[in-house]
């Protein structure tokens, strides 16, 4: 074997041992499975919503104000508490008009007693001119005083109402069911018409919430509806307090205005909440 035969059988063996020596790198790993979720297929109703900024308003708002002038004498409520129709809230001296009623009383009593003679005295004479007793002039003459003392009486009645409702407004009480204020006056105060509000009671229960709507919302509203949406019986609507919390009670869509606001394109919508733990305030 010459040289060069040698050398190319030395490579060809050099080759096939380079190819049989076992390398380093470790075979790759099989990649895991995929995960996979499962979730079963509900089918149910989705009800569309829209969200909005409202203002709870009372249905009914009373200012308590003097219609007479005297001096406070009692304060028969406590800043804060419920209070009921009927019920007593401030008392004015009430001496000055119970003497008024008793004067108009007792001009009504001298106004019918001066009717009752004037009603005999037409009588006689309306008898004596039938036997020619009597002149036609002094029938007219009594049938005129009658008449003087029945629109006497009239006067005299009025007069006493007028006092009798006077005296009624020493008793300032509450028109209405709710909550009352603070009281913007003491015991011993002269108070009359021109005071202003002694304190204000505010119906809480039911209570109303107030949003604005836009055109197109309410368009739309009334296409689902078909049309009924000014009484809105099956439109709810849901409160969240300012704190976040949802309120637990159901509203029911009771009022759309009949104006649109021009500025905003919306007209005002109220709904009507139950509250019978005051959780909404005016």
């Amino acid at each position: 074997m010459n040289l060069a035969t040698r050398s190319l059988a030395t490579a060809a063996a050099c080759m096939a041992l380079a190819a049989c020596k076992p390398t380093n790198s470790a075979p790759a790993a099989p990649s895991a499975p995929p995960a996979v979720g499962v979730v079963s297929v509900e089918t149910r109703a989705v009800t569309p919503s829209l969200s909005f900024i409202g203002r709870v308003k009372a249905i009914q708002t009373y200012q308590v104000r003097a219609r007479v002038e005297g001096f406070l004498t009692q304060i028969a409520f406590k800043d804060g508490q419920q209070v009921k129709t009927g019920d007593l809230l401030y008392m004015i001296e009430p001496t000055q008009y119970e003497a008024a009623v008793d004067q108009a009383k007792a001009n009504v009593a001298a106004a019918e007693a001066v009717e009752r003679n004037a009603q005999l005295a037409f009588n006689r004479a309306s008898e004596l001119v039938k036997t020619n007793a009597g002149t036609q002039a002094t029938v007219d003459q009594t049938r005129a005083t009658l008449d003087s003392a029945k629109a006497s009486v009239l006067q005299n009645n009025a007069a006493l109402t007028i006092a009798d409702e006077n005296l009624s407004y020493t008793r300032i009480v509450s028109p209405i069911d709710g909550r009352i204020g603070f009281t913007a006056v003491t015991i011993g105060n002269l108070v009359n018409s021109s005071t202003g509000v002694l304190a204000t009671v505010v119906s809480d229960d039911p209570i109303y919430v107030e949003f604005p709507v836009s055109m197109r919302q309410i368009a739309d509203l009334a296409a689902q509806h078909k049309g009924e949406i000014a009484a809105g019986t099956d439109i709810k609507v849901l409160a969240t307090l300012a704190n976040g919390k949802p309120y637990d009670k159901v509203g029911a869509w009771s009022f759309v205005s009949n104006q649109v606001d021009q500025q905003t394109d919306t007209v005002s919508v109220r709904a009507t909440f139950p509250n019978p733990q005051r959780a909404l305030l005016d």
